[in-house]
């Protein structure tokens, strides 16, 4: 659907599913939000919602909002269809919710530490350390029954995004906090708990 909303003079419009559109309610409300506090919806401009970015492209008398193709490099190619960023932004709207807890600002462009048993595992788990350097989320995914290494080559360092080629759910807890363990079983959250062992999911 083509999603149309105005607001501080501007009109914007984006497009995604017809299933989306509770989602492109709330994201529309938060591009107001920003706008009115930093004036984020002009020509040319990249700006954050969540895990994800976008860009603004003003054609005409309106401005479109564009997604960064996470399906493929989001740091060269931006799509018109919102769906798939929106149905994560829903996704981990929905987690945050469950769990209560404080979000930690967590980007696509983040990184983190994959064993590489874990690509295809049937269950994994992930756990949330603090980060070691800037650009690492701290987030590091592990295979269920296998040992961890010492060898660096069992292990690979990825950008979150690319969660979404092996593992899509774990992109939904990608925002909980330090401490935080997930178990995903056949690409279904099982279990979330935070760092004292209480569960949350």
């Amino acid at each position: 659907m083509r999603y149309i909303c105005s607001f501080n003079g501007k009109s914007i419009f984006f497009l995604c599913s017809d299933a989306l559109k509770d989602t492109a309610e709330f994201f529309s409300a938060v591009l107001q939000h920003e706008d009115t506090a930093h004036d984020v919806i002009e020509d040319n401009r990249t700006i954050q919602v969540g895990w994800g970015f976008y860009k603004v492209l003003q054609s005409g008398g309106e401005y479109q909002i564009l997604a960064c193709d996470i399906e493929n490099d989001p740091f060269q190619t931006v799509t018109e269809d919102l769906s798939l960023n929106l149905e994560i932004f829903s996704q981990q709207r929905r987690i945050l919710s469950i769990t209560k807890v404080e979000p930690v600002e967590t980007s696509l462009q983040d990184t983190l530490v994959v064993h590489r048993a874990a690509v295809k595992a049937p269950r994994v788990y992930l756990q949330r350390n603090e980060p070691g350097n800037p650009g690492d989320s701290g987030w590091y995914m592990g295979a269920i029954g296998v040992k961890a290494s010492n060898d660096p080559s069992e292990y690979a360092r990825v950008y979150t995004y690319q969660l979404l080629k092996f593992c899509k759910e774990a992109i939904s807890v990608i925002q909980l906090p330090v401490g935080a363990i997930c178990v995903i079983e056949n690409g279904s959250l099982i279990e979330i708990v935070d760092k004292d062992n209480n569960k949350l999911f």
